[in-house]
């Protein structure tokens, strides 16, 4: 059997002080704030109905198959005119090494 170490002062009251604090955070919770909390939800949603988006002609899935993509940013759009620059010049230099030889001046 294993012997568990006795709590020292310290942990004992941090603990008690928690216990503490919960137990009066949850003398707070009752029906008439539960209400008065909704009530204050209702009037912040009625308050900013002008900012809701209407979803009925909206379709909301997981994955949409890219029907609704994101902008791309500029960090992305320099990555991809990079990439696309390197791409062509890659297959230029292919082109070139493959036609070196067949070609003389005149």
């Amino acid at each position: 059997m294993r012997m568990v170490a006795e709590e020292s002062k310290h942990v004992r009251n941090a603990r008690d002080k928690l216990r503490k604090k919960l137990e009066e955070a949850d003398k707070l919770i009752t029906p008439e704030a539960i209400k008065c909390v909704t009530e204050e939800i209702y009037q912040w949603i009625s308050m900013h109905v002008r900012d809701r988006v209407g979803l009925k002609d909206k379709s909301i899935a997981l994955f949409d198959n890219n029907q609704n993509i994101a902008k791309v940013g500029p960090v992305i759009a320099k990555l991809r005119q990079d990439l696309e620059d390197r791409t062509h010049r890659e297959s230029q230099m292919t082109t070139i090494a493959s036609l070196q030889g067949r070609i003389r001046r005149v």
